[in-house]
């Protein structure tokens, strides 16, 4: 700051306090005021009106003051209202924009600050679609967005009884009398709940909730409900559908990106058409962490999403009653969706005519594709070219082809016979020879092809999995320098990781080696060896094992955790990579029979293969 010399005073400053003292304060304070006064009588009507009751209900008066001087003094300069407001008593942060639309609630995701960890999330906006007020919550804060006070335990008890006792309830289809509803269970409940969300929650919602709750705690599953829901109070009833899932063990913001993209973009199989995509609008969201039931289990998140109804272009009618089979359909990717792949889930919300299930396939093989193109020539078939070869839009329709064959290979309801396979897959080898765009494309596709000829079983089909796993025979990945062909090659896929099983006898013995780059250029480099390090290390575990029966094996998992910052997300993430690999291996390897019924098996009959597979992982 500029400081005038000693005796001397500044020209600007004699005039500035020559000014101060001419201007009439007191009638720039009224007029300030009489401003201000005008700007609220417009803006707090709309404020009170607007906004649902279940802001109010859910947010507490400091904020909400917070939130109405922002947004007067917003449209008092004329400004439209978006801003972001960062209160670190509560540590919160709230967005206020204008309008509401598909997108908006991923954007303000990218903006929260990487060192924390989502708590809760509220989103709101008001019934003319003008304002959009999301809250993010973060869960190093003790105290809660709302106001204190006592649970509404009386309101749930009370509600519970009415159905233990087998009251018919109107809006009670999707709860019936269990043990879950009963009084000793609810109170135990509340003890793992945040304060804020039992007494904001209405006991209705509180309880289905609880119910999805209990079938996923100290599990790694997910489950999703849906049925219709009105918004009585508005100018117009308003008709939407109320989504509410439950996810073990997951990473609060990452889950609600994952959501938030899925709705926006659906898929073309579960509304609209490749060239008209649905997005639909979120009009209300809450995501509440509740604790596990013990010290140790991880959190359950429960989120639930008010959403738009849509018009189906082809029937030129509006889509908005659930349950229904287009409604379940959603409601099944929203429970697999915490295991999808970042690269699938993004094929399938960019391009909307790729399924879900078939972009998965597309990751699945482009993985495995990469790692025997990368070793002849690691720059050209990069693990990012490859991906980005096969989904450029001239290669896309050849690469969904791909996944499509395979799938219908191993539909379990109506497989593929092996002669009609053999026909579509050199049709479809000659049609990516000429119309690929490129010669590295096609040698990429043709890849994809050969690994689809190659896969002996899969667990594509399986409702409740984790992962994308195939059971691989070895020939696919015959090498002069590899001395011995495996008995058996397992593949997974799926978000955050992928990887390889290796074994050499029936019944083998080994390790699980985690690989961790913290770095996306070590990723790379670690992406495009896994299957040459599990071959290695299982054939070093084979010689080990001569003298005992099991034969040796050895997996190794590479685990995607570059873009988790936070010690608690990245042990998450490590945590369920884990799993879902174990799990695809029980898949391939289970002989349940609601496992084995949803398989179609391509391996040789042996005396190996009639009989259990066992497999050891230590």
């Amino acid at each position: 700051m500029f400081r005038a010399a000693r005796g001397q005073v500044n020209q600007s400053t004699r005039w500035l306090i020559k000014r101060v003292s001419t201007i009439d304060q007191a009638a720039l304070k009224q007029s300030i005021l009489e401003h201000q006064d005008a700007t609220l009588q417009h803006v707090l009507p709309m404020f009170a009106t607007q906004l649902p009751d279940a802001y109010f209900k859910h947010i507490n008066t400091a904020l909400q003051q917070d939130h109405l001087r922002a947004i007067a003094a917003l449209h008092g300069s004329g400004l439209a209202p978006s801003l972001a407001i960062l209160s670190p008593e509560t540590d919160t942060m709230s967005f206020i924009r204008p309008g509401n639309h598909p997108g908006m609630l991923c954007a303000m995701l990218k903006e929260l600050p990487e060192e924390k960890v989502l708590k809760a999330v509220k989103v709101f906006s008001t019934r003319d679609k003008t304002l959009a007020v999301n809250i993010f919550h973060f869960r190093s804060a003790s105290d809660s967005m709302l106001d204190d006070g006592t649970y509404q335990a009386d309101a749930i008890l009370a509600k519970a009884a009415k159905i233990q006792s087998g009251e018919k309830l109107e809006d009670h289809a999707l709860l019936q009398p269990s043990i879950e509803l009963d009084a000793k269970a609810l109170e135990s409940f509340f003890t793992r709940c945040d304060p804020g969300f039992v007494s904001s929650t209405s006991a209705r919602t509180f309880l289905l909730e609880k119910r999805l709750y209990d079938h996923v705690v100290e599990t790694e599953d997910c489950l999703a409900t849906t049925e219709p829901w009105l918004d009585t109070k508005a100018q117009t009833t308003n008709a939407y559908t109320a989504l509410t899932l439950a996810a073990a063990d997951v990473v609060p913001d990452d889950l609600l990106e994952r959501v938030t993209l899925y709705l926006g973009n659906l898929p073309h199989n579960r509304g609209g058409d490749a060239t008209n995509p649905i997005k639909l609008d979120i009009h209300r969201l809450h995501l509440d962490l509740v604790k596990g039931a013990s010290s140790t289990s991880p959190p359950v998140a429960l989120l639930r999403v008010l959403v738009q109804p849509w018009v189906e272009p082809a029937l030129d009618r509006t889509i908005v009653s659930a349950p229904s089979p287009r409604w379940n359909l959603i409601a099944r990717d929203l429970q697999r969706l915490k295991w999808v792949s970042s690269r699938a889930l993004s094929l399938t919300t960019s391009q909307p005519q790729v399924p879900l299930l078939v972009a998965e396939v597309v990751d699945g093989l482009a993985t495995i594709a990469h790692g025997l193109l990368a070793q002849p020539d690691p720059f050209a078939f990069s693990r990012d070219r490859v991906w980005a070869l096969i989904t450029a839009p001239s290669n896309l329709f050849l690469a969904e082809q791909v996944a499509g064959l395979l799938l219908a290979r191993f539909d379990p309801d109506n497989p593929l016979p092996a002669p009609l396979f053999e026909t579509q897959a050199a049709w479809l080898s000659e049609r990516i020879a000429q119309d690929a765009d490129g010669s590295d494309a096609a040698l990429a596709l043709t890849t994809m092809l050969d690994v689809v000829r190659h896969v002996l079983r899969t667990n594509a089909h399986l409702r409740q999995r984790y992962c994308l796993a195939y059971r691989l025979d070895p020939k696919l990945f015959a090498r002069e320098d590899r001395v011995e062909e495996p008995y058996g090659v397992i593949f997974v896929s799926g978000d955050v990781m992928s990887g390889f099983h290796v074994r050499f006898r029936a019944i083998a013995r080994g390790g699980l080696r985690v690989v961790s780059p913290t770095s996306a250029d070590m990723l790379a480099v670690e992406a495009s060896r896994v299957f040459d390090e599990a071959y290695g290390l299982a054939y070093a575990q084979q010689l080990k094992n001569k003298d005992i029966p099991e034969g040796g094996s050895k997996g190794v998992l590479l685990v995607h955790q570059v873009k988790f910052k936070s010690d608690e997300s990245r042990s998450a993430v490590l945590r369920k990579a884990i799993k879902a690999f174990a799990d695809g291996v029980l898949d391939l390897t289970s002989d349940e029979p609601h496992v084995v019924a949803r398989r179609v098996d391509l391996l040789p009959v042996t005396d190996d293969t009639a009989s259990s597979e066992q497999i050891y992982l230590g």
